[in-house]
């Protein structure tokens, strides 16, 4: 056989199995990434410090615990960036969950002085543009981007965190639906699931959350589950459930008291809201007065716990009480019902030095009403 001939077939067969060899190597990474995206915390926990130099498995670990509210997530992922120089992805999954909004855009300025036309880094500036106190440029920024791309979930998760601090609720549910499409991650879910609830479209709420409390031990972050199961007692609340349904819904609430930490400051009280209309609405009004008050104690803003607190005092023949609470939530309604309506005046006429005068003593009168003591029985 010629000697030219055997190199042929040598270079062939070499080349046949460097592409096996490939082929190989992309489906062990495929099938490691498949397992990394439905790994458990605890699967993790044990695998990463066996695996220092597998930083993707030190991010996904990272965003788990800081779902959870474990501050070993943060610190996770600055680890993984301070590792990864210039990886975008790993960039932006640590500035994603900086606690200090401040502290979050400096970093987000000194990783676009390396990446200027990141379009991720880009979408986290404008989501915490609006989170420091400026929606508008925010808004302006994510819709830069949404029109100059249109493809990256970010962008849209950015205009729908600056819509809701704009008070424009149901643009911000569209925009997260968009970000859903795009990229179906269980917190866009969560995030829309709360832009549904103040719009009283519970269907929606629960065919949202429904996906999150499935992938419960399949990936999904046990505080995103608790946050999902706390929204479908909400939904199930509001929709046609029958008396058996409703002591269901109250032990998964008493459950998600009991792991309350897992959920966003600003949800706390819902669990206790939600057992309080449960109780009242299984005939058990008195049961229902402890955490009610919780609810208005964590919440003195939210109408509805007050409201329903009212309810709670009048069924248990508190009439004292209750009628005080009426009047106290008529007051509350009347005064953030002035301050919506003042920031849509102010909204047409931002130089209306008048309109924000009139949102400074209404916000007053906000905060006098606020510092009351609640009655007592």
């Amino acid at each position: 056989m010629p000697i030219q001939t055997k190199r042929l077939r040598l270079s062939v067969a070499t080349a046949a199995i460097a592409a096996l060899a490939l082929i190989v190597l992309k489906v062990s990474e495929a099938r490691h990434a498949a397992w990394l995206h439905s790994a458990t915390e605890s699967a993790l926990e044990q695998y990463v410090p066996e695996h220092p130099d597998d930083v993707k498995a030190r991010v996904r670990l990272g965003v788990i615990e800081d779902a959870n509210k474990d501050p070993r997530g943060e610190e996770l992922l600055k680890q993984a960036a301070d590792a990864s120089p210039g990886d975008e992805a790993i960039w932006f999954a640590y500035v994603d969950v900086i606690e200090n909004p401040e502290v979050a855009l400096a970093q987000i300025e000194t990783y676009l002085n390396v990446l200027p036309d990141s379009v991720k880094l880009r979408a986290a500036k404008a989501r915490r543009l609006a989170e420091l106190g400026d929606p508008q440029s925010g808004l302006s920024l994510a819709d830069e981007l949404i029109n100059s791309t249109g493809k990256d979930s970010d962008a849209f998760r950015a205009r729908a965190d600056a819509l809701m601090l704009l008070r424009r609720v149901s643009e911000a549910s569209e925009s997260l639906k968009s970000a859903i499409a795009l990229e179906d991650r269980d917190t866009y879910r969560l995030l829309l699931a709360m832009t549904l609830v103040p719009q009283q479209r519970y269907t929606e709420v629960r065919d949202v959350c429904v996906p999150v409390v499935k992938r419960q031990n399949r990936g999904a972050a046990e505080g995103h589950v608790t946050r999902a199961k706390l929204y479908l007692a909400g939904a199930s609340l509001n929709l046609a459930t029958p008396a058996a349904g409703l002591e269901n819904i109250k032990t998964d609430l008493e459950a998600i008291i009991a792991n309350s930490a897992s959920l966003e400051e600003p949800e706390r009280f819902l669990p206790y809201y939600f057992l309080g209309e449960c109780q009242l609405r299984l005939g058990t009004a008195t049961l229902a007065i402890e955490p009610l008050q919780q609810a208005v104690r964590l919440a003195p803003q939210f109408p509805a716990a007050l409201y329903s607190l009212a309810r709670a005092m009048q069924a248990s023949k508190e009439a004292s009480v209750s009628s005080k609470l009426f009047r106290r939530h008529a007051q509350l309604t009347g005064l953030l019902s002035e301050l919506d309506s003042a920031g849509i005046r102010l909204q047409e006429k931002p130089d209306d030095v008048s309109i924000t005068q009139h949102i400074n003593d209404v916000e007053k009168r906000l905060e006098a009403l606020l510092r009351q003591p609640l009655p007592e029985q």
